[in-house]
């Protein structure tokens, strides 16, 4: 949504800041508000950005916890924890494929992602290990791709120029 339809950030700036959110410490959603907000309108838009992200749902979670406790072990109360939980995986998958499209056909991309796999389930590395690997030579990758980008641009706009 910010993307594509309220166009706020562009395809390199939201990748960037979910990158960020991601490495950060703490939930991926709520740094990625804390970001948002912060670009907008600096320490007021991230609070007010983190209590539009919490208050509402915080509400929900409470009611649902008040229903809980009452009805947890009728049928009906598991198979609402069942299908909350299958959507949750949904919304995974497609934030996952939504945001790797634009990686699918990238080699570079593609090496991390298979090195991350290959650590984490053949080697049962943890995340944190696997991270703490990996993204010291990603991120020097993507800083030399984004210099080489850099150099390429300012010289096509010199010999646009000259």
């Amino acid at each position: 949504m910010i993307v594509e339809e309220k166009k706020w950030l562009d395809d390199e700036e939201f990748l960037s800041a979910l990158t960020l959110s991601r490495v950060l410490p703490g939930a991926t959603q709520m740094n990625f508000a804390v970001y948002v907000g912060n670009r907008f309108h600096g320490l007021g838009g991230a609070i007010a950005a983190v209590l539009g992200l919490i208050t509402i749902p915080f509400l929900i979670i409470l009611a649902f916890a008040y229903a809980y406790f009452l009805h947890s072990t009728t049928p009906a109360m598991q198979d609402v924890l069942h299908g909350v939980t299958t959507v949750a995986i949904g919304l995974a998958l497609s934030t996952g494929l939504k945001t790797g499209e634009k990686f699918l056909f990238d080699p570079t991309a593609l090496l991390f992602g298979a090195l991350a796999f290959a650590a984490s389930v053949f080697l049962k590395l943890p995340l944190i290990a696997v991270l703490a690997i990996l993204s010291p030579p990603a991120f020097l990758v993507a800083w030399r791709h984004h210099q080489r980008k850099k150099t390429s641009h300012e010289a096509s706009r010199n010999s646009i120029a000259d």
